[in-house]
């Protein structure tokens, strides 16, 4: 499959099961955040390797939900600078309130402010 189609299939993935989140540390200091988790192995190893950060899929269970007979659930996480490149591949095909959220949390992260917009990170507009 072309590489832009592979980044559509995963910005298609993340609309549906991911979410952006604005991460805060002790020190004040904020990141963007991705997060995405299902219970398919495979298709969410198949979005961190399109999108370039396969180091990033984790085993997430609870033990109580281990004892619950539930599936295993998978895990792919991301802040700081590698989740603002991975928002920046994903932007041109995310819909408008996905993209919205994410121009929000950029903006309580920079003073100065940054819009995504047709994959590009922009400054913030004045007036």
């Amino acid at each position: 499959m072309e590489a832009c189609c592979e980044l559509a299939w995963a910005a298609g993935l993340f609309e549906g099961e991911g979410c952006f989140y604005l991460r805060r540390e002790p020190n004040r200091r904020k990141y963007l955040g991705l997060d995405m988790s299902m219970t398919d192995r495979d298709v969410i190893e198949r979005f961190a390797r399109i999108v370039g950060a396969e180091d990033k899929v984790r085993k997430h269970h609870t033990p109580s939900a281990k004892a619950r007979g539930y599936q295993v659930l998978w895990r792919w996480q991301c802040a700081g600078s590698t989740a603002e490149r991975v928002a920046t591949m994903l932007a041109p095909y995310l819909g408008e309130r996905r993209l919205g959220r994410l121009n929000q949390i950029l903006f309580q992260i920079y003073d100065e402010g940054r819009l995504i917009q047709d994959g590009r990170v922009l400054p913030r507009p004045l007036g």
